[in-house]
């Protein structure tokens, strides 16, 4: 299968449908895609900057290169010693995606969460791609902190030393939050530190 760094410049296509019910594609599966198509990043920077609603293509571009206005995510990372950039792009007049089921509570169901403290905890589902699990448990720990009906929470960044591989336990620790317009929280793996998750939270 080629990559990213097979065809820099060019945009390529990412197949990716609608989660569960929502109306936009999620990070977690742009994280998914992008492990695949660029693989053996190193201290990778992902920031989601709008919602997607259209399908997405990604694209290896020169760091002097001008982000594009219509850029939906841009991940900056090392490899092999250099820098990297790819972006995110929703496609013009695309057909809209498909949808697949995705259960939350599926996810996460034997979580321990600690709202008080802010520390949410979870064992290795096989069922769900380590993202799924990083970040759904992220929103499930925010829903339990801050219980403000009224915000829609949405992953917005990751900061992370390599894309999330299998663990046997991880945990979420809030360490920053700016009210519920963004959230900060400390990931780690099986007792070490990995990295950083930021939610937004959006007033419905």
């Amino acid at each position: 299968m080629s990559t990213l760094f097979d065809r820099p410049g060019e945009l390529i296509p990412l197949d990716l449908s609608f989660k569960g019910a929502r109306e936009y594609l999620h990070g977690t599966d742009m994280v998914d895609a992008l492990s695949t198509l660029a693989p053996g990043l190193t201290d990778i920077s992902l920031r989601i900057l709008k919602v997607a609603e259209k399908p997405l293509a990604a694209c290896l571009v020169s760091d002097k290169e001008s982000t594009p206005a219509r850029a939906v995510a841009i991940l900056r990372a090392g490899c092999d010693g250099e820098k990297v950039t790819i972006t995110l792009v929703e496609s013009n007049g695309a057909l809209p995606p498909g949808r697949y089921e995705y259960n939350e509570d599926e996810v996460v169901g034997r979580a321990s969460i600690d709202p008080e403290g802010r520390i949410a905890e979870m064992s290795w589902n096989h069922q769900y791609s380590p993202i799924e699990q990083i970040v759904t448990l992220h929103k499930a720990l925010l829903m339990r902190c801050f219980a403000v009906p009224e915000v829609q929470w949405y992953f917005s960044r990751l900061d992370v030393p390599s894309f999330p591989s299998a663990f046997g336990k991880m945990s979420l620790s809030v360490t920053q939050a700016l009210g519920t317009s963004l959230v900060r929280s400390s990931i780690s793996v099986d007792g070490e530190p990995f990295g950083n998750i930021y939610f937004s939270g959006v007033k419905k």
